[in-house]
Parts: structure tokens; sequence; C-alpha cells
């Protein structure tokens, strides 16, 4: 099996190497382009479905459709409807077809004040789906072959298709924090940090953003603690202000097991299965002895893993201190990643968010090609995501194999993490003296 592995890692290595004359970003698109081509015939350009399509379970493969079409993007414009007829929409929102509290920040309530409506919704998913793949292709660069084949297989993948089916508006959140990745290559400190702000400001959109700002460590020591401070106490600031309204989301916000990952999904689906087991002899005092259960598996298993990322990173840092990690794509793989172990943490999340992992796969394909200490693990790591993309929509059978994907991902994410570190901060969490810092300089 190692043998086999490292053919493999080999292979692809090999692959990687090659510089064709086409950039591979051609190729990519027009794999998007056969992909989406007969979706928008058959649709009538997404407007209205047909009635031959309206008993069909898929329309996009393998993404279960939701009628009328762009049902996330639909819960907002249908929000607005409501919010000029005097609801308070994250509480009540009978304007919308499946009558969904809309489970946004109150800054959503705002396109209410210019008119929005249901009329809306096809034109700002479409564009906001435009925009999602565009900035993808933009912040991605120039591919060979190889490298077009695994983006191909992520964006047409069914997590992230259940973006674009729903119109969700984590693909604004994509948008506004590639914007932030483009901005934040200037020079110039001042436009770096308002790169930063726009992190911020998608945070202020959507909340779990924030965790992409510890992206700001490719600063200089002192440049980092200004900015990490500042923006946080302003999003502190913030949230205070409206807590009420968060906790209101936090209530409406579903969290399922099926089209989901997170660190608790996995515990969700077994004590599930044993509350159906249990049903012959049930009682009241078992659903609050299985939710204290999982809360203390899941935060031994969430340590252990960090205790585990922890040993790795420092024990590859002592065998391998005079080799270079080749981290020129840093700051895009610490946003990916960061929104992803963030996301873990804090509770289940529709597959959609798995977009992110977009961010993570340039600095993936860098360690891939060059050599470094995460060569091997990252051929391991892209495979994984590929694989967790496309599984998590199929059979119920398949939801272990998925969720043991999405915690060998989270480990993975913790370790190179970790690994990454900037000098400086290495000396705190590896408990060493200021010595290190220097002679890593």
């Amino acid at each position: 099996m190692p043998r086999l592995l490292q053919r493999f890692e080999s292979s692809i290595t090999h692959q990687l190497s090659k510089t064709p004359k086409l950039d591979g970003r051609i190729l990519l698109l027009a794999v998007l382009i056969v992909y989406f081509l007969p979706i928008v015939v058959a649709t009538s350009f997404f407007s209205n479905y047909p009635n031959s399509l309206i008993k069909l379970r898929f329309i996009y493969p393998l993404v279960h459709k939701m009628l009328p079409p762009f049902a996330d993007m639909r819960v907002i414009a249908a929000g607005a409807e409501c919010i000029r007829l005097g609801y308070d929409v994250l509480v009540e929102n009978p304007c919308d077809p499946w009558k969904r509290p809309m489970n946004y920040p109150r800054i959503w309530s705002i396109p209410a004040s210019w008119g929005l409506d249901q009329s809306h919704t096809v034109i700002l998913a479409i564009l906001f789906g435009l925009l999602f793949f565009i900035l993808t292709f933009v912040t991605i660069k120039r591919l060979n072959y190889i490298e077009a084949l695994f983006y191909a297989l992520i964006l047409c993948s069914p997590s992230v298709m259940l973006a674009i089916e729903r119109g969700n508006n984590d693909l604004i959140i994509f948008s506004i924090l590639a914007l932030s990745l483009l901005i934040m290559k200037n020079n110039a400190f001042i436009w770096r940090y308002f790169s930063y702000i726009i992190i911020l400001f998608a945070a202020i959109l959507k909340i779990y953003p924030i965790f992409a700002l510890i992206t700001c460590l490719k600063e200089k020591k002192r440049n980092f603690t200004f900015i990490f401070i500042s923006i946080w106490i302003a999003f502190g600031i913030y949230i205070i202000t409206d807590l009420e309204s968060f906790n209101l989301v936090s209530k409406t916000t579903p969290r399922a097991t099926k089209l989901s990952y997170g660190g608790k999904v996995i515990f969700d689906i077994i004590f599930n299965n044993l509350e159906i087991y249990f049903d012959n002899f049930y009682n009241a005092q078992i659903p609050q002895l299985f939710e204290k259960i999982k809360l203390l598996l899941f935060v031994f298993t969430i340590l252990l893993f960090f205790f585990m990322s922890y040993l790795l990173a420092k024990r590859t840092d002592a065998l391998s201190q005079n080799n270079t990690l080749n981290i020129n794509q840093i700051e895009a793989f610490r946003i990916g990643a960061s929104i992803y172990m963030g996301t873990f943490l804090i509770g289940n999340n529709w597959d959609y968010r798995l977009i992110f992992l977009l961010f993570t796969i340039p600095q993936i394909l860098a360690w891939l090609k060059t050599g470094s200490q995460l060569t091997s693990i990252s051929s391991l790591a892209l495979m994984a995501i590929i694989l967790t993309t496309w599984l998590s929509n199929q059979s119920p059978k398949i939801y272990y194999l998925d969720e043991l994907l999405n915690w060998l991902l989270f480990l993975f994410f913790t370790y190179a993490f970790i690994l990454s570190l900037p000098k400086w901060l290495k000396t705190y969490i590896y408990f060493q003296p200021r010595e290190f810092e220097t002679s890593n300089q």
C-alpha cells in the first residue's frame, strides 16, 4: 500500500510539473460550458422550469432540486417583501414559498428599502453565480491540464453545484473574500489593511468569515497584532449591539446531517440511529443523556485531533528545519483552511460551504509540484477534497465514509496550518526559546 501511494504521488507530481502551451483554464471553461449548456437550454435560461422537468429528481446532476428555483436567494427576496409588509422576517417570513424565516443577520434586510422582490431572484442568482466562477478563475491563475482536471472535478461536484442551484449567498461571501485576497497582495500596508476590512464586511454579512482574518499572519508581528485586535474589536461591537438577532438566526438555522459537514455530524448520525433503536423503551431522560454524551465525545475527539496535529507539526519541524515549505499561496490557503476548520468546530454546515476549499487548492498544488514536508499528505488531502464534494449527496450508506474524510481533512488543515505558521508564533506554541526564532530567520 505505501508503495502504491508513492507511485501515485510521483505520477501526480510528474503531471503537475508539465507546462502546456494552452492555459488549462480554457479547458476548465470548456468543461463548465458543457456542464451548464444542457441545463440552460432545458430550463429556458433559469426563468421557469418546464412541466417536463418538474417531476425530475435532479436538474443539476446529483443535486436535489427545489422549486421555485434558487431557493436560498429567494428567501432573501421574499424576506424583503415581508419586511415592507411589517414582518420581522427573522421570526416569521410568510412571503417565502417554504415559509422559512430569513436566518441571516439583519443587514440582509437592507435591500427591502431598494424595492427587492422575488421577481429579482433569478437575475441575482445568475449574476452572483457568474461572479463566483469569474473570481475563481482570476484567483487560480494559469493551470496545466491535470490541474484543470482537478478543478473541474471540484467545480462540477454536487457540493459546489448545490450552492449554484440554491443561489446561496455563500457565493457572495466567496466573491468578497476572493476580492480581499486580490487586494491583499498589494505592497502598500494601507491597501492590505483595507483587504482585512473587506474580510470584516464579509463577517458582518455571515459571521463565519471572521475566521479568514487569520490570513493576516502574513504580516509582520507588530502589524499582525494591530490588524487582528482592531478588526476583532470592531466585529465584537457589531455582535454585541445586535446579540438578540444573532440568537434568532442561530435558532432558525437548520442543522442537518444530510448534505452537511461538521464535527458534530457523525455523532448526530450515530445517536439518531441509537434513539431509533431505543425507541421501544423510550423515556424522557434518554435524549438528554445522549446530548451530554455527544458533546463529551465531540470535545474529546476535537482535542485529540488538535493534539495529534500539534505533535505531527512539531515533529515535522524538528526533522526538517532547513527545508522550505514553499508557501507562495499561503494567504488563500489560510482563508480556505480557517473557514473549513472554524465552521467544522461550530456545528453542522450545508455542503455548499465546501466551496471555500477552492481557496486551499493552489497551495496544495504548490506543495505537490515542488516537493516539501507536506507533499505526500497533500496528495491525499486533494483526493479527500474531491471525494467529499462528490460523496455527501449520495446514499446514507456513504455518510460514514464522507464524515471520515471530513475529519481527516480537519486533521490535515490543522497540521498544515500549524506547520506553516510564521516563525515568531512557533516560538510560543512550541514553547521554545527565543533562539529558535533567530536561528530560523
